[in-house]
């Protein structure tokens, strides 16, 4: 009676193995755009926040918030807020008009908060300002076309002038 062994042939390891390696080529880099555009819509649900919040501290004090703000911990301080990095550098800025980056428009006053993010993957930026947030661009990408996985550029019925000549 002859013994023999079960089991898979050297051929059929390799095969598999090559298979494997095409699947992963290819879901690989899309499960990293995927966890991007997901960061991304993070961001924008912090941003969102923030803006709620410094409307709500303008509303209760009587007086928006002056000052710029470097971090999540300085923002949810401020704001009473638990905005949570994820990765991106958050910061606010509303000035007094005493220097040259001025903070109103033709519309009456303005903010802007922003999360910015560089990493090996690259780096853009995301904005809002204190126009409505129901707005399709804003919050929008400061970094222009291309930089941010699904934002568009910002525009300046968004952010005025000032803010490109300040910041841009």
């Amino acid at each position: 009676m002859k013994n023999k062994l079960a089991g898979f042939t050297l051929i059929e390891v390799i095969i598999t193995v090559t298979i494997v390696g095409i699947i992963a080529a290819f879901a690989i880099p899309s499960y990293t755009k995927s966890v991007e555009k997901a960061h991304e819509k993070d961001a924008i649900a912090q941003l969102k926040l923030l803006h709620s919040a410094a409307e709500l501290y303008e509303s209760e004090n009587g007086h928006p918030y002056h000052g710029e703000l470097s971090g999540t911990a300085a923002i949810n301080e401020v704001f009473h807020t638990n905005i949570i990095s994820n990765g991106f550098n958050y910061y606010y800025y509303d000035g007094d008009g005493s220097d040259e980056c001025g903070d109103y428009d033709d519309s009456g006053k303005i903010f802007v908060a922003g999360a910015w993010k560089s990493d090996s993957s690259g780096s853009y930026e995301i904005g809002v300002s204190s126009k409505t947030t129901t707005d399709s661009n804003n919050p929008c990408c400061l970094s222009g076309w291309g930089a941010c996985p699904s934002l568009s550029p910002c525009s300046e019925d968004v952010f005025p002038e000032w803010f490109w000549q300040c910041w841009g």
